[in-house]
C-alpha cells in the first residue's frame, strides 16, 4: 500500500496481542489491523495498535487508537475490554452503533501517508471518529471517552485538543507551524523585533530557537516579558528591558489556520518556564507571582516560592511528575526513549533500567505508583547535580500539552560539556513530538552547533542603552566549534584580567599541576564557568 490513490472499501480486523509481524499479510492488502493493547486507563482497556499490510504483505505502523461503546462500564472485576466485546466482531466493516473511537497524532498523519483524503474520511466514518462529532459534549458525558480517551483531560482541554490538534490532523494529515513576533515600542516607534518561525517543511527541526548575547544585555529580561504576557493573557504590555523607560512590548502571530487570536492563550495552551538558576524568581514587580491566571508553569529552585526549593522536595516533585506522565502511554514512552537516549548516553547501564520499566506493563494505578517510586527515586538519588537537572527538564517537558510554549534560561548551566549536546537532542525531539516551541537562552556554543543560523537571535545593546536583534552571518547548524565561540560569541575579545589567567591554566594545564578533570571541577563565578566552558569546548573539538 505504498501510494495515495483510490482504493477498495477498508475493512478491519482485530487481533490479540503480539501479532506476528514476520507473516506474510498479502492476501490483507486493503484491511486495516487492530492490535489489542494492555494499557489500563482506571480498568478501561480501549487501547489498540494499528497497522496495515502493503501489496507485499509486510506491516506498516500506523499509530495507536482507542475504541469503545459510549456505554462502556467496569462490570466484574472493575474490567472493561473493548477487544473482548462481544459486540466487535473479529472482523468488520464499521464500527457497531454506539462505539467511537479517537487516534493519536501518528495516526492521522500515517494514514493520509498511505491513503488519498477520501479514503481517510472514510475509514474515520466507519469508526465513528471523535474529530467528526458535532456533540463533543455530549460524547465527553460518556464515562469511557472522559476516563479513557481523554485521561487527565477535562472537558475544556479535551475539546481544545479535538479542535486544534486532532481535527486539523485528521483533515490533511499535517502539524502546524510557528510565526510570532515580539515587537518592542518607544513612544510608538518600533525599535527592534524577534521573530520566530517554526516551518515544519524544513528538514532540520526549528522547534527549538535559541537567543544569544552578552551578559547583562536583557535575554532574561525579554524572557520576563514573554511571561508577563502569557500571564496577563494581553498582546500588549509594558516591558521589562528598560525598567525606566515606557517601552512597550507587543505580540502577534501568524497562522495558516486563521486561528482568531486575541489573547496568546488562544495560540499557545500554557507556556513552561524552566530554571535553574539561583537569581531567577517567577514574580512581578509588586511581587505577585506571574502565574496569575494558572496557564505559566515554573521549574526551578524557586517554583515554591522566596526560598529555594530542597534536594528532597525536588526529588518528591520529580516522581510526581514522572507518575502523571505514566497516566498516558504516549508520554510514558517519549520519557523512557528521552532518557535512553540522553541520560543513559553517558556512561549509564540502561539495561536494569529497562528491565525495571517493562515490569510496569499490566500494572493498575497503585501498583505502578509504587513502582515508579523506586525505580525513579532510585534513579535521582544516584544520579550527580547535572543529571539530576536534565531528569526534572526531560520528564516536564514530556508531561507539556500539545501547542505549548517553552522557555529555558541557559540549560548549560551546571552540565558538563558532552552532556548539552544530549540535552539539546532530547529537548528538540520532545519539542517536535509535542509540536511546542522552546525558545532557550545560551552561552554556550554546543548548543548552537545544534540549531540552524534562521533560528538563532543576537541581543546586542550599544552604550546609549539601545538594545539590537541581528542574525547570525554564518551558518551555525553543524558548524565547526572554533568559529562559532570566534564569530559569534567574540571569545578572542577577551583579552584582560582573569579570562587570560583562565586561559593560561586551560592551554597550559601542567604548568599549573592540573588535568582537565581538575579544571572542570573549579569552582568560578558566572563568567569563569562560561569562559571555562566555551575554551573547554573548543579543546573537545580539536581532539575530536
Amino acid at each position: 500500500m505504498g501510494g495515495r490513490g483510490k482504493r477498495e472499501m477498508v475493512k478491519f480486523k482485530k487481533f490479540e496481542r503480539y501479532i506476528n509481524q514476520s507473516k506474510d499479510y498479502s492476501a490483507y492488502f486493503g484491511y486495516i489491523f487492530l492490535e489489542q493493547n494492555y494499557w489500563d486507563d482506571y480498568g478501561f482497556e480501549t487501547l489498540f495498535e494499528v497497522y496495515i499490510p502493503d501489496k507485499d504483505g509486510k506491516l506498516k505502523e500506523i499509530g495507536s487508537i482507542s475504541i469503545a461503546p459510549k456505554d462502556a462500564h467496569l462490570g466484574e472485576g472493575k474490567k472493561y475490554r473493548t477487544f473482548h466485546d462481544e459486540r466487535l466482531l473479529d472482523e468488520f466493516d464499521k464500527l457497531p452503533d454506539g462505539f467511537v473511537s479517537i487516534g493519536n497524532e501518528d495516526y492521522y498523519i500515517n494514514l493520509h501517508k498511505y491513503f488519498n483524503r477520501e479514503n481517510c474520511h472514510h475509514i474515520f466514518d466507519a469508526l465513528n471518529d471523535l474529530t467528526k462529532s458535532s456533540v463533543f459534549s455530549q460524547d465527553f458525558q460518556s464515562e469511557v471517552v472522559s476516563t479513557s480517551f481523554f485521561r487527565g483531560n477535562n472537558e475544556r482541554e479535551a475539546k481544545t485538543k479535538i479542535n486544534n490538534i486532532l481535527r486539523p490532523l485528521a483533515n490533511d494529515g499535517k502539524r502546524r507551524g510557528y510565526d510570532i513576533t515580539y515587537s518592542y515600542f518607544r513612544n510608538g516607534n518600533e525599535k527592534a523585533t524577534f521573530r520566530f518561525i517554526a516551518d515544519l517543511n524544513e528538514v532540520f527541526p526549528q522547534n527549538v530557537q535559541a537567543i544569544i548575547g552578552n551578559n547583562g544585555v536583557g535575554k532574561t529580561s525579554f524572557f520576563k516579558d514573554i511571561i508577563s504576557l502569557t500571564a496577563k493573557q494581553s498582546l500588549n504590555s509594558n516591558s521589562c528591558l528598560n525598567p525606566n523607560s515606557k517601552d512597550e512590548i507587543s505580540l502577534s502571530f501568524s497562522s495558516e489556520d486563521e486561528i482568531k487570536v486575541d489573547s496568546p492563550k488562544d495560540y499557545f495552551s500554557n507556556l513552561l518556564f524552566i530554571s535553574f538558576s539561583p537569581f531567577d524568581k517567577l514574580y512581578f514587580r509588586d511581587g505577585r507571582s506571574l502565574d496569575i491566571n494558572g496557564n505559566v508553569d515554573f521549574l526551578g529552585l524557586y517554583m515554591k516560592g522566596e526560598e529555594p526549593i530542597s534536594i528532597e522536595n525536588l526529588k518528591s516533585e520529580f516522581i510526581s511528575i514522572v507518575k502523571n506522565v505514566w497516566e498516558n502511554k504516549e508520554n510514558s514512552e517519549l520519557l523512557t526513549d528521552s532518557l535512553i537516549n540522553c541520560i543513559f548516553q553517558d556512561n549509564l547501564d540502561s539495561s536494569v533500567f529497562l528491565s525495571d520499566i517493562h515490569n510496569l506493563d499490566g500494572k493498575n494505578s497503585e501498583e505502578k505508583n509504587e513502582i515508579i517510586e523506586q525505580i525513579f527515586g532510585d534513579l535521582f538519588d544516584e544520579s550527580s547535580s547535572g543529571h539530576k537537572i536534565m531528569l526534572l527538564s526531560i520528564s516536564k517537558l514530556v508531561l507539556t500539552q500539545k501547542y505549548n510554549l517553552v522557555l529555558i534560561d541557559e540549560p548549560e548551566l551546571f552540565l558538563h560539556p558532552p552532556l548539552v549536546s544530549n540535552f539539546i537532542r532530547s529537548i528538540s525531539e520532545i519539542m517536535t513530538k509535542k509540536n511546542a516551541l522552546c525558545i532557550l537562552s545560551t552561552h554556550s556554543p554546543i548548543i548552537v552547533q545544534e540549531i540552524p543560523k534562521d533560528c538563532v537571535k543576537i541581543i546586542e545593546r550599544s552604550r546609549e542603552n539601545i538594545f539590537s536583534i541581528i542574525e547570525p552571518k554564518y551558518e551555525t547548524f553543524g558548524e565547526n566549534l572554533s568559529t562559532l565561540t570566534n564569530e559569534i560569541f567574540k571569545l578572542d575579545q577577551y583579552t584582560s584580567g582573569f579570562y587570560t589567567l583562565l586561559k593560561d591554566i586551560i592551554n597550559n594545564p601542567k604548568d599549573h599541576g592540573m588535568t582537565y578533570e581538575d579544571i572542570a571541577k573549579l569552582e568560578l563565578g558566572r563568567d569563569g564557568n562560561l569562559f571555562r566552558d566555551l575554551l573547554l569546548s573548543r579543546i573537545d573539538q580539536l581532539e575530536e
